[in-house]
């Protein structure tokens, strides 16, 4: 199982195991995945939980932050992903 696989599993125990709690609910963290991820869109696609970016809250049009990571290693090598998160439901608010 490689790494992006993996992560998605978690993913979905990690929801599954949520969704046996009633009332508010967060989750943040560095899930060391991109947006583009099968564990990212596994969070926002659970209707039973109904999670939502925290980053959306700030700009309509933005479900993500521009990036939350940022490395420079000497002395040109720059990384800036988007890795980190913060999920809520609405009913926290």
């Amino acid at each position: 199982m490689g790494f992006e696989e993996q992560r998605h599993s978690q993913v979905k125990t990690l929801l599954k195991n949520l969704g046996a709690f009633d009332g508010p609910k967060i989750i943040l963290g560095d899930f060391n995945d991109e947006p583009t991820s099968l564990a990212y869109k596994e969070v926002l696609d659970n209707k039973d939980i109904g999670l939502s970016s925290a980053y959306s809250l700030y700009e309509e049009e933005l479900n993500d932050a521009p990036l939350t990571t940022y490395k420079k290693r000497h002395p040109v090598n720059i990384t800036e992903r988007t890795i980190d998160y913060v999920f809520y439901t609405s009913d926290l608010l």
